[in-house]
């Protein structure tokens, strides 16, 4: 009898050991298979990586000679042709005093290529374009665009039934081709004097590769492979935990 009862507790030893080793074997089988999928998920990505582009000009969008009843431009970004432009233009007093009207503009050349011409995202009235005033975080894509060239009215004196942009912040979105296919992009300004006068500041602008979507307000791109790596990991530590549970 006690010689059977001194060989209990080795015993007992190894079988918690081996337990121990097994619990830790499957541990490590679950890492492996989420290392192993998030490198494949890397290594299924292209080495190249989508790009925002992001400027921040903080300029304002006043003409430079208030007063002369004619609109003054007041800011223009250029894509990598001077064809495509995002043309912001404002007249201050042209409908009376103290009265102001911002105006966005596709391209200034009516000799420019179709596609090189600026689009917004926006809605039509009669012959009137208006952009659109968007919320953060919609996709660029998805939404309607106003014809390339087109002036879109933002606000106009004290505001018409269309105008989005009367005494309100916002953001706006456009889209271009300068012969690399579509890219999207989105700017944002804050009012700096509201109406009648109509005076914003413009903080951003920004725009992405050729066949990248954007969201707006979308400052980067997470990659693919990073996406993957946490993907990949949650499920492994989602089943190591059922694995757990079951041995429990």
């Amino acid at each position: 009898m006690n010689s059977f009862q001194s060989y209990l507790p080795p015993l007992k030893e190894l079988l918690m050991r081996h337990s121990r080793e097994k619990a830790s074997v499957n541990n490590k089988r679950w890492a492996a298979y989420a290392a192993a999928g998030a490198a494949a998920a890397l290594g299924s990505h292209s080495a190249a990586e989508a790009d925002i582009f992001l400027s921040e000009p903080n300029v304002q969008l006043l003409d430079s000679a208030p007063g002369d009843g004619y609109f003054g431009l007041a800011y223009a970004a250029s894509f990598g042709n001077p064809a495509a432009q995002l043309v912001f233009l404002h007249a201050y007093s042209e409908t009376g005093a103290g009265q102001g009207i911002l105006t966005l503009q596709g391209s200034l050349s009516s000799a420019a290529p179709g596609s090189f011409a600026v689009s917004f995202v926006g809605a039509t009235a009669g012959p009137y374009a208006y952009p659109s005033n968007l919320a953060y975080g919609q996709n660029i894509s998805t939404l309607g665009f106003v014809s390339a060239g087109n002036r879109g009215d933002m606000a106009w004196g004290g505001g018409y039934s269309q105008s989005q942009w009367v005494d309100t912040d916002g953001y706006f979105a456009f889209r271009f081709d300068v012969g690399n296919g579509t890219q999207y992009g989105w700017g944002q300004l804050t009012l700096d004097s509201g109406a009648p006068a109509n005076i914003f500041t413009l903080n951003a602008i920004a725009f992405a590769d050729p066949g990248q979507s954007l969201f707006v307000g979308e400052t980067m791109i997470p990659e693919p492979g990073s996406l993957g790596l946490l993907a990949m990991g949650a499920a492994g530590l989602v089943a190591w935990r059922r694995r757990r549970a079951q041995a429990a």
